[in-house]
């Protein structure tokens, strides 16, 4: 899709013996067209752009610096009145047409009982995926009976009321063979994968003291984390990633949490989560000569079923949603990653950004898309106070 927009410029020096100032440059029109899958490049040329002999003019001397930064500025004015709105506009209508592309899109949602893959799941299903969602609890035999809707067939369920088709496949993923039973069965019905989605983790259960320093910390912890959540998504995008490689073409995302390489308190949690970004880096190699995206998603505060009440969380389901008003602050719907999901799926350069750590909140203003309420919160930012 191209874009053409008409700059002004200032192609040289001043009108002769008028002050150098903002109103006395001499000004020319011309037309600026660039693709829109290229405007990064086209920022640059844009900057570029009106510079015949560069930014410093002898004749000019100093005065040559109030020139560039004359430039600066209206070029900044462009970029924030002009072409930015455009560009975001542009690739909302390019998003909401390409998300057309997911309908019978097969996906494999891990984790997705309740909480953060349950939202990712349905999501998934309201652009017309068929949706495989495995966890441990089932309407007969709940891990967490207190949470009605938190069950595999309670999401597959919504997952097909939003427009696809949900499939429950009760696994324990720390089990490798119930693991590798899950996509047999995946095979054997619909003989490949396009989009998987890892949202195991462990570690939670208990959080007392969890807070402290290592030293005081306990070896089970650190053995939760890793082999709940690290070893068990290895294990899903191994296995998963046969399923990708004859169609040469898929996408693999892991859920952590990542903000600017900030330590992420306690040690064995930020050991684990980073070595979850680390392991999309490094599948990433592998997979990207054959067309496979690895991306490591990194959600903000999440309003799950631990922070709710069942009645807001209903809320959270209808369509059109209904929110809460009275919602903890700077927290984010299980639905709001479940866009971000659906906004890479659908990106068709996504294998340039293979081996990222993307978040949540930044992807909503690159792509256009909001939080079930209509906001879009930013990317939440831990403080870490230095302690013990």
């Amino acid at each position: 899709m191209n874009f053409t927009v008409v700059l002004e410029y200032t192609p040289r020096s001043p009108q002769d013996e008028l002050p150098f100032t903002e109103e006395t440059f001499c000004r020319r029109s011309i037309p600026f067209t660039f693709n829109i899958k290229e405007v990064g490049i086209a920022l640059v040329e844009l900057w570029d752009f009106g510079w015949d002999d560069g930014p410093f003019d002898e004749e000019l001397g100093d005065r040559s610096f109030e020139r560039g930064r004359s430039h600066a500025k209206r070029k900044r004015r462009i970029i924030e009145t002009k072409i930015g709105p455009l560009v975001n506009a542009l690739r909302k209508m390019e998003l909401e047409e390409s998300m057309a592309n997911l309908n019978g899109k097969i996906a494999l949602v891990t984790g997705g009982s309740r909480g953060l893959g349950q939202g990712i799941a349905l999501v998934l299903g309201e652009h017309g995926c068929t949706v495989y969602v495995t966890g441990r609890s089932t309407k007969e035999d709940s891990q967490r009976p207190e949470w009605p809707n938190a069950t595999i067939d309670k999401t597959a369920q919504l997952v097909t009321e939003m427009g696809g088709k949900g499939i429950p496949i009760q696994c324990d993923h720390t089990d490798d063979d119930q693991v590798n039973g899950v996509y047999e069965q995946i095979k054997e019905e619909k003989g490949y994968i396009d989009i998987l989605v890892n949202v195991i983790w462990g570690g939670y259960d208990n959080m007392e003291n969890f807070s402290k320093p290592f030293w005081d910390q306990p070896n089970w912890r650190i053995d939760k984390m890793y082999q709940t959540g690290v070893r068990t998504s290895y294990t899903a995008c191994r296995i998963g990633a046969k399923l990708m490689l004859p169609r040469k073409q898929g996408l693999i995302i892991n859920i952590t949490f990542w903000d600017q390489d900030k330590y992420l308190e306690p040690v064995p949690q930020d050991f684990a989560l980073t070595a979850m970004g680390r392991l999309m880096f490094a599948m990433a190699q592998e997979l990207k000569p054959h067309n496979i995206a690895s991306i490591a998603l990194s959600p903000g505060f999440i309003r799950n079923e631990g922070m709710l009440s069942q009645e807001e969380i209903r809320g959270e389901y209808q369509r059109p949603p209904v929110v809460s008003q009275n919602l903890p602050p700077k927290t984010e719907s299980t639905q709001y990653a479940g866009r971000a999901v659906v906004a890479l799926a659908c990106d068709p350069d996504i294998i340039s950004r293979t081996g990222q750590v993307l978040n949540v909140g930044n992807l909503s203003r690159e792509y256009g898309f909001t939080d079930i309420d209509g906001t879009q919160p930013p990317p939440y930012q831990i403080e870490w106070t230095g302690k013990p």
